[in-house]
Protein backbone atom coordinates (compact mmCIF):
# COMPACT_ATOMS: atom_id res chain seq x y z
CA UNK A 1 0.00 0.00 0.00
CA UNK A 2 1.35 3.35 -0.68
CA UNK A 3 2.63 6.21 1.68
CA UNK A 4 -0.01 8.82 2.33
CA UNK A 5 1.74 12.88 2.30
CA UNK A 6 0.17 14.85 5.00
CA UNK A 7 0.98 18.34 4.68
CA UNK A 8 0.12 21.46 6.65
CA UNK A 9 1.73 24.66 7.70
CA UNK A 10 -0.40 25.12 10.30
CA UNK A 11 0.39 25.36 14.14
CA UNK A 12 -2.42 23.58 15.60
CA UNK A 13 -2.52 20.81 13.36
CA UNK A 14 1.31 20.43 13.70
CA UNK A 15 0.45 20.15 17.43
CA UNK A 16 -2.14 17.75 16.68
CA UNK A 17 0.37 15.36 14.59
CA UNK A 18 2.74 15.74 17.60
CA UNK A 19 -0.11 14.86 19.98
CA UNK A 20 -0.22 11.45 17.66
CA UNK A 21 3.36 10.95 17.24
CA UNK A 22 4.02 10.72 21.05
CA UNK A 23 1.09 8.19 21.47
CA UNK A 24 1.85 6.13 18.55
CA UNK A 25 2.78 3.07 20.14
CA UNK A 26 0.88 3.18 22.95
CA UNK A 27 -2.88 1.59 23.92
CA UNK A 28 -4.26 5.28 23.96
CA UNK A 29 -7.32 6.00 21.84
CA UNK A 30 -8.07 9.47 20.13
CA UNK A 31 -10.79 11.33 18.58
CA UNK A 32 -10.15 13.76 15.66
CA UNK A 33 -13.03 15.66 15.30
CA UNK A 34 -13.94 18.82 13.00
CA UNK A 35 -15.70 19.71 9.66
CA UNK A 36 -15.67 17.24 6.25
CA UNK A 37 -13.00 17.69 4.09
CA UNK A 38 -10.28 19.08 6.19
CA UNK A 39 -7.91 16.15 6.32
CA UNK A 40 -8.20 14.38 8.75
CA UNK A 41 -8.52 10.89 7.04
CA UNK A 42 -5.24 11.71 5.55
CA UNK A 43 -3.40 13.29 8.64
CA UNK A 44 -4.15 9.26 9.79
CA UNK A 45 -3.45 7.38 7.42
CA UNK A 46 0.40 9.04 6.77
CA UNK A 47 0.80 7.74 10.25
CA UNK A 48 -1.38 4.82 10.28
CA UNK A 49 -1.82 3.76 7.03
CA UNK A 50 -1.78 -0.04 7.71
CA UNK A 51 -4.32 -0.29 10.41
CA UNK A 52 -7.96 -1.47 9.80
CA UNK A 53 -10.08 0.95 8.72
CA UNK A 54 -13.99 0.93 9.91
CA UNK A 55 -17.09 2.79 8.71
CA UNK A 56 -18.24 3.60 11.82
CA UNK A 57 -21.79 4.31 10.89
CA UNK A 58 -22.41 0.59 10.46
CA UNK A 59 -23.14 0.09 14.23
CA UNK A 60 -22.79 -3.64 14.56
CA UNK A 61 -19.63 -4.05 12.04
CA UNK A 62 -17.75 -1.44 14.67
CA UNK A 63 -19.10 -3.26 17.45
CA UNK A 64 -17.50 -6.88 16.07
CA UNK A 65 -14.36 -4.81 15.24
CA UNK A 66 -13.40 -3.68 18.74
CA UNK A 67 -14.20 -6.85 20.27
CA UNK A 68 -11.74 -8.63 17.20
CA UNK A 69 -9.26 -6.19 16.97
CA UNK A 70 -6.78 -3.83 19.39
CA UNK A 71 -6.02 -1.39 16.79
CA UNK A 72 -8.25 0.56 14.61
CA UNK A 73 -9.45 3.53 12.91
CA UNK A 74 -13.26 4.82 13.01
CA UNK A 75 -14.52 7.15 10.11
CA UNK A 76 -17.77 8.06 10.39
CA UNK A 77 -17.51 8.09 14.17
CA UNK A 78 -21.08 8.80 15.54
CA UNK A 79 -20.60 10.44 18.93
CA UNK A 80 -24.40 10.20 19.73
CA UNK A 81 -24.42 6.66 20.12
CA UNK A 82 -23.76 5.05 23.71
CA UNK A 83 -20.87 3.22 23.46
CA UNK A 84 -19.43 0.86 26.59
CA UNK A 85 -16.17 2.29 28.15
CA UNK A 86 -14.88 -1.29 28.52
CA UNK A 87 -15.16 -1.36 24.92
CA UNK A 88 -12.14 0.94 24.62
CA UNK A 89 -10.48 0.36 27.45
CA UNK A 90 -6.70 -1.34 26.37
CA UNK A 91 -7.31 -0.96 22.66
CA UNK A 92 -5.92 1.87 20.50
CA UNK A 93 -9.08 3.36 18.55
CA UNK A 94 -8.35 7.07 16.62
CA UNK A 95 -11.67 8.10 16.07
CA UNK A 96 -12.45 10.56 13.35
CA UNK A 97 -15.73 12.54 13.21
CA UNK A 98 -17.49 15.40 10.76
CA UNK A 99 -18.99 16.64 14.03
CA UNK A 100 -18.06 19.98 15.20
CA UNK A 101 -19.11 19.58 18.78
CA UNK A 102 -18.41 16.78 21.11
CA UNK A 103 -20.37 15.80 24.15
CA UNK A 104 -18.40 15.80 27.49
CA UNK A 105 -19.36 11.92 28.33
CA UNK A 106 -16.71 11.29 25.42
CA UNK A 107 -14.04 12.39 27.52
CA UNK A 108 -15.01 9.25 29.19
CA UNK A 109 -13.96 7.24 25.86
CA UNK A 110 -10.85 8.81 24.76
CA UNK A 111 -7.56 9.77 26.10
CA UNK A 112 -7.02 12.74 23.95
CA UNK A 113 -9.82 14.66 21.67
CA UNK A 114 -8.35 17.21 19.16
CA UNK A 115 -10.59 19.75 17.29
CA UNK A 116 -8.96 20.00 13.54
CA UNK A 117 -8.96 23.24 11.97
CA UNK A 118 -11.25 24.41 8.92
CA UNK A 119 -9.16 25.32 5.89
CA UNK A 120 -10.53 29.24 5.81
CA UNK A 121 -9.13 29.33 9.52
CA UNK A 122 -5.69 28.24 8.13
CA UNK A 123 -4.37 31.00 5.67
CA UNK A 124 -0.94 29.37 5.87
CA UNK A 125 -2.03 25.82 4.47
CA UNK A 126 -4.18 27.53 1.55
CA UNK A 127 -1.53 29.13 -0.54
CA UNK A 128 -0.19 25.02 -1.11
CA UNK A 129 -3.75 23.59 -1.40
CA UNK A 130 -4.26 26.44 -4.50
CA UNK A 131 -0.72 25.83 -5.92
CA UNK A 132 -1.58 22.00 -5.91
CA UNK A 133 -5.12 22.35 -7.51
CA UNK A 134 -3.79 24.58 -10.10
CA UNK A 135 -1.11 22.09 -11.27
CA UNK A 136 -3.43 19.35 -10.81
CA UNK A 137 -6.40 21.14 -12.91
CA UNK A 138 -3.63 22.14 -15.81
CA UNK A 139 -2.44 18.47 -16.05
CA UNK A 140 -5.50 16.67 -16.07
CA UNK A 141 -7.52 19.40 -18.43
CA UNK A 142 -4.26 19.35 -20.60
CA UNK A 143 -4.13 22.90 -19.68
CA UNK A 144 -1.21 25.58 -19.15
CA UNK A 145 -2.77 28.50 -17.10
CA UNK A 146 -1.33 30.51 -14.67
CA UNK A 147 -4.58 31.55 -12.65
CA UNK A 148 -4.59 35.14 -10.61
CA UNK A 149 -6.73 33.84 -7.76
CA UNK A 150 -8.36 36.08 -6.10
CA UNK A 151 -8.69 34.35 -1.73
CA UNK A 152 -11.70 36.78 -1.51
CA UNK A 153 -13.85 34.74 -3.72
CA UNK A 154 -12.54 30.92 -3.38
CA UNK A 155 -15.39 29.00 -2.17
CA UNK A 156 -14.16 27.26 0.99
CA UNK A 157 -17.73 26.74 2.54
CA UNK A 158 -16.86 22.63 1.95
CA UNK A 159 -13.09 23.42 2.66
CA UNK A 160 -10.64 21.21 0.26
CA UNK A 161 -13.86 19.85 -1.66
CA UNK A 162 -15.00 23.15 -3.03
CA UNK A 163 -11.39 24.58 -3.06
CA UNK A 164 -11.20 21.94 -5.69
CA UNK A 165 -13.85 22.05 -7.83
CA UNK A 166 -13.57 25.95 -7.82
CA UNK A 167 -10.10 25.69 -9.16
CA UNK A 168 -11.11 23.29 -11.88
CA UNK A 169 -13.70 25.31 -13.18
CA UNK A 170 -11.33 28.51 -13.27
CA UNK A 171 -9.21 26.47 -15.18
CA UNK A 172 -11.74 24.63 -17.44
CA UNK A 173 -13.46 27.81 -18.10
CA UNK A 174 -10.39 30.62 -18.48
CA UNK A 175 -9.72 31.92 -21.86
CA UNK A 176 -12.99 29.78 -23.69
CA UNK A 177 -13.84 30.60 -26.87
CA UNK A 178 -16.78 32.52 -27.86
CA UNK A 179 -18.24 29.43 -29.98
CA UNK A 180 -16.93 27.00 -26.74
CA UNK A 181 -19.58 28.96 -24.11
CA UNK A 182 -22.06 29.27 -27.40
CA UNK A 183 -21.30 25.25 -26.56
CA UNK A 184 -22.14 25.37 -23.15
CA UNK A 185 -25.59 27.48 -23.75
CA UNK A 186 -26.64 25.54 -26.00
CA UNK A 187 -26.58 21.81 -23.87
CA UNK A 188 -27.76 23.83 -21.42
CA UNK A 189 -31.06 25.14 -23.47
CA UNK A 190 -31.57 21.64 -24.88
CA UNK A 191 -31.73 20.67 -21.26
CA UNK A 192 -33.75 23.39 -19.92
CA UNK A 193 -36.89 24.92 -22.14
CA UNK A 194 -39.39 23.74 -21.49
CA UNK A 195 -41.68 26.71 -20.29
CA UNK A 196 -44.12 29.59 -22.05
CA UNK A 197 -42.01 32.06 -20.79
CA UNK A 198 -38.41 30.78 -21.64
CA UNK A 199 -37.28 33.67 -23.19
CA UNK A 200 -37.67 36.09 -20.68
CA UNK A 201 -36.39 33.55 -18.30
CA UNK A 202 -32.96 32.68 -19.54
CA UNK A 203 -32.29 36.38 -19.87
CA UNK A 204 -30.96 35.93 -16.80
CA UNK A 205 -27.85 33.81 -17.58
CA UNK A 206 -26.78 36.28 -19.94
CA UNK A 207 -27.58 39.88 -18.23
CA UNK A 208 -26.60 38.71 -14.76
CA UNK A 209 -23.33 38.02 -14.82
CA UNK A 210 -22.48 40.71 -17.34
CA UNK A 211 -23.92 43.32 -15.11
CA UNK A 212 -22.19 41.62 -12.28
CA UNK A 213 -18.90 41.51 -13.71
CA UNK A 214 -19.26 44.97 -15.64
CA UNK A 215 -20.16 46.65 -12.01
CA UNK A 216 -16.98 45.00 -10.24
CA UNK A 217 -14.80 46.21 -13.29
CA UNK A 218 -16.05 49.61 -13.76
CA UNK A 219 -17.32 50.45 -10.32
CA UNK A 220 -20.47 52.19 -11.47
CA UNK A 221 -23.59 52.09 -12.92
CA UNK A 222 -23.14 55.10 -14.62
CA UNK A 223 -19.59 53.88 -16.07
CA UNK A 224 -21.10 50.74 -16.81
CA UNK A 225 -24.76 52.24 -18.60
CA UNK A 226 -22.02 54.35 -20.84
CA UNK A 227 -19.83 50.81 -22.31
CA UNK A 228 -22.59 48.71 -22.69
CA UNK A 229 -24.60 51.71 -24.34
CA UNK A 230 -27.90 51.41 -22.73
CA UNK A 231 -29.56 54.28 -20.55
CA UNK A 232 -28.88 53.91 -17.24
CA UNK A 233 -32.56 53.65 -15.97
CA UNK A 234 -32.34 50.80 -18.18
CA UNK A 235 -29.61 49.64 -16.53
CA UNK A 236 -30.77 50.16 -12.88
CA UNK A 237 -34.40 48.54 -13.74
CA UNK A 238 -32.19 45.44 -14.87
CA UNK A 239 -29.84 45.28 -11.98
CA UNK A 240 -33.20 45.68 -9.63
CA UNK A 241 -34.65 42.94 -11.90
CA UNK A 242 -31.80 40.38 -11.39
CA UNK A 243 -31.32 40.90 -7.61
CA UNK A 244 -27.92 42.52 -7.95
CA UNK A 245 -27.06 44.67 -4.76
Amino acid sequence: MGCTVFFSNCEKIKQIKKGFELTRNMQISTLLYGESNIGKKTLVKSMYNNATWIDGSDFVKLKNALLENNEIVVYNFDIHRNYAAEEFNNKKIIALTDETTVPDYIDSLFGFIYKMPPLRDRPEDLEFFIEKYIKEANENLAKKDILAIDKEKIDLSNNIKSLKIYIYKKIAFNNLEKSEIQDILYDYFQKNLQGNNDYVKFLNLFEYPLIMAGLEKYGSQLKLSQILGINRNTLRKKVNENGIN
